[in-house]
């Protein structure tokens, strides 16, 4: 029992892992989409779609930001970011050869950004944005506050020149959320040291280099942009996407009494919703800006089918019935004087945790189950932790 405990605590931890990274992710980007609006003139924010080298070789940064006069040329001073959260560069309870296989990864991880370094040119459809050339822009590497200092020796080691410079300034840029003050809010700091490269857009160099400025946005603006958008420009783990339809989209095929019912209690009362992926995929492509994928729609659904939230009930028309209700059994809204946009972010996390456990108790098989030797009163032990709504 106490491996199956343990493996099923890993897996847990796993899915979590996955949602927390993909959801903090599309949190940084949601935030410079909105940075870009109070910081940039005449700017284009390329959240999604691919970037294509003078070698045809395609790219897909986690979004960019281009200036321009004409709509044909990025100015100076336009950057092409990645967001990163890397491997533990110096593990615990490791030998020297394993630290130093570690590290390697890490390094390789970080060097990833570089290729960002060369002449763009913007290749895709998404929203209408113009196929901008990137010239003399700036790579950001955007990384968490808690990792930035190994970074930045890793570079130091690695480039020897100062400023960074892989071909484009490299600036290096740490961001973290501060839940210490008041208000909430995700704090993006340039990292202090002689070798990392300013910005060269004069707003961003003045603010965050020379006057030492982080820039701070709150949940009620960036989740604004994330919940028009919902997904960066990697293709979402199935834990992270089944949030959001579960939270956000099956609301949308229930009639308008059903949706207050679900939205001002905490009912527990199953509905069920008949849907086909391409009736789901087309509701996300009408009333979402992001370019969701039919395949990551029906691997969602299967995962629900999995964790016996849906069904296949026909599949030939490839028709699930989907057991929708209350699965966190309370309300999330917020209350008076609460910071706007909270309750909505305690949502969405308090609903990665649940699907975490659906999914990590599927992926591994109970213990087999315990035969009675006579004892009256003798109950079966269970194999995982009650969950905290119905079964």
């Amino acid at each position: 029992m106490l491996r199956l405990l343990n493996e099923k605590d890993k897996a847990e931890r796993n899915f979590q892992k996955q949602f927390n990274d993909y959801d903090q992710t599309v949190d940084v980007v949601s935030c410079w989409n909105t940075l870009s609006d109070f910081l940039f003139k005449k700017s284009y924010f390329f959240r999604f779609g691919k970037f294509r080298t003078q070698e045809k070789i395609e790219l897909t940064p986690d979004f960019a930001i281009g200036e321009s006069e004409d709509g044909i040329v990025a100015a100076p001073g336009s950057i092409v970011c990645d967001v990163k959260k890397f491997p533990n560069p110096h593990p615990e309870s490791a030998d020297a050869a394993e630290q130093e296989a570690a590290y390697k990864i890490f390094g390789a991880s970080v060097e990833e950004v570089f290729k960002y370094a060369v002449p763009l040119t913007y290749a895709s459809d998404h929203g209408n944005l113009p196929k901008l050339a990137f010239h003399g822009h700036d790579v950001v590497l955007l990384t968490p506050e808690e990792i930035v200092d190994s970074v930045y020796k890793y570079l130091v080691s690695q480039l020897g020149s100062k400023p960074f410079n892989v071909g484009c300034p490299l600036v290096l840029v740490s961001y973290y959320y501060n839940q210490a003050e008041q208000l909430e809010r995700y704090v993006f700091k340039w990292k202090q040291g002689e070798s990392n490269s300013p910005f060269s857009n004069s707003v961003l160099a003045d603010r965050m280099v020379v006057k030492s400025q982080p820039l701070t946005v709150y949940p009620k603006h960036f989740l604004r942009s994330k919940i028009r958008h919902v997904l960066c420009n990697d293709s979402p783990p199935s834990i992270y996407l089944l949030v959001f339809i579960w939270v956000e989209v099956l609301l949308k095929f229930l009639s308008p009494d059903e949706i207050e019912l679900w939205q001002s209690t905490g009912s527990t009362r199953i509905r069920e919703i008949e849907v086909t992926p391409q009736q789901l995929h087309r509701k996300l492509c009408d009333e979402y800006l992001a370019p969701f994928a039919l395949r990551d729609v029906k691997r969602a659904l299967d995962a629900l089918c999995d964790i016996k939230r849906a069904v296949l009930k026909d599949r030939n028309k490839e028709l699930y019935a989907i057991q929708f209700y209350n699965l966190a059994g309370r309300v999330f809204r917020e209350s008076a004087g609460e910071q706007e946009g909270l309750a909505e972010r305690t949502k969405q996390r308090e609903y990665g945790r649940i699907f975490a456990q659906l999914l990590a108790k599927k992926e591994v098989a109970p213990l087999p189950t315990r035969k009675r030797i006579g004892f009256r009163g003798s109950k079966m032990l269970r194999d995982y932790p009650k969950l905290p709504f119905p079964e």
